[in-house]
């Protein structure tokens, strides 16, 4: 029986430091395509990046979602949102983030009922 190898075990073969090497990451962003990419794409280092003081939509929170439990791969967050979106996307921080070099979390009251603006989540750093 002849096994096959994806194309990123044939580079890591020759090369097991390639991802680095070239220096490749997928940015996770406003209406970038999330779900394809990690489910398409080697496993490069991610960049997430939400930054703008404007509500997430349903695509992009999920993409945002999704990139975040990567907990392996990511290495640069950053995130600006409500307290309710954030409260989901911290949910999904729940693993050590190994390869993180840079972490911006601001707060957005863009998409803010008033009765939530006062639950600002924490976020505990390991030490």
């Amino acid at each position: 029986m002849v096994q096959a190898r994806t194309h990123m075990q044939a580079m890591e073969e020759c090369h097991p430091l390639v991802p680095t090497r070239l220096d490749v990451h997928p940015y996770c962003t406003y209406g970038s395509p999330v779900a394809d990419m990690l489910s398409h794409s080697p496993p490069f280092p991610l960049i997430i990046d939400y930054d703008e003081e404007k509500p997430l939509s349903a695509k992009d929170e999920e993409g945002a979602l999704l990139a975040l439990q990567k907990h392996d791969r990511v290495r640069d967050i950053s995130l600006c949102a409500s307290t309710v979106t954030l409260d989901k996307l911290f949910a999904a921080m729940n693993g050590p983030f190994l390869l993180l070099g840079w972490l911006s979390i601001h707060y957005s009251d863009a998409d803010e009922d008033e009765s939530e603006g006062d639950k600002l989540p924490c976020l505990r750093l390991p030490q």
